[in-house]
């Protein structure tokens, strides 16, 4: 998405195209923008990304769809084709690290136990119809029985694997983004309600979890640092920032007047929050 400058109506009209420049500020003189007003917007003339083509979407449906063959392939190997259910369950996560050392190693055992049992078997005895008999045909046997057991076993168990699945981190993750959102919206719709709550306020004594939010317009300077996850300079840039212009009202205008850096700025951008006073 590509973003333009936004100059506030009582700001001077910039040039067509300009946009500010490294550790540019606006002169006192102009005026603090009007409240809620945006600095920087979508560029609407420029092209939206296109999807992603139908056919990428759904590249991973066939791969879904063929948990109850990989039953079909373990049993009608008779286990000899048992470590390929597992190496499909990997392939579908290809981001689940645990999982898929988990699946490997599964594959593993069971063509090592093939491997095993045909060896046991090849060196065994013989009868006059040419199958392996005496203790070594029965252990082959065994095992390679033991294995089509197992083989089938996981098959099932695997049949299926959810390739969109999130990781244990990422859910947490998500479910902390997904409460954050909620309370700016209840902050924006009651900000009287917000500030009672203690919405975006860590450094107050309450009640809630607000998935990490932090109200930079209202923690004090002292403590921007460690509440807002900022170096001491910047956390001084922005307390000044804040004194000199006036309440923030977008994380565009925090970034524009206290010259952050955009590893800061992304990272605010999920946390701060600005609780209309």
């Amino acid at each position: 998405m590509s973003m333009r400058f936004n100059p506030p109506p009582n700001w001077p009209t910039p040039p067509a195209g300009w946009t500010p420049p490294p550790g540019w500020r606006p002169s006192p003189s102009w005026g603090p923008p009007p409240p809620g007003w945006q600095l920087w917007i979508e560029d609407s003339t420029t092209f939206a990304r296109p999807p992603l083509p139908v056919a990428r979407q759904v590249a991973r449906e066939p791969l879904r769809s063929k948990g109850p063959a990989m039953i079909v392939v373990a049993a009608a190997s008779c286990g000899l084709g048992g470590f390929v259910p597992p190496l499909w369950a990997a392939r579908l996560r290809p981001h689940d690290a645990p999982f898929r050392r988990r699946m490997y190693a599964v594959a593993g055992g069971l063509f090592g136990l093939t491997v095993v049992g045909m060896g046991v078997i090849s060196v065994a005895d013989v009868d006059a119809t040419g199958s392996p008999t005496g203790f070594l045909g029965d252990l082959g046997g065994t095992l390679l029985l033991v294995n089509w057991i197992l083989a089938v076993t996981v098959a099932v168990l695997v049949r299926n694997t959810d390739a969109g699945a999130e990781l244990p981190a990422v859910a947490v993750v998500l479910a902390r983004r997904r409460l954050r959102d909620q309370y700016r919206q209840l902050a924006m719709s009651d900000p009287s309600l917000a500030r009672s709550m203690g919405i975006g306020r860590p450094d107050l004594p309450r009640h809630l979890d607000d998935g990490g939010l932090v109200d930079l317009n209202a923690i004090p300077a002292e403590q921007l640092g460690p509440l807002a996850g900022l170096s001491a300079e910047e956390a001084k840039r922005v307390a000044d920032a804040r004194q000199q212009f006036g309440p923030f009202t977008s994380i565009d205008e925090v970034a524009l007047y206290a010259e952050l850096p955009d590893t800061t700025v992304t990272m605010l951008r999920e946390l701060a929050i600005f609780v209309p006073r």
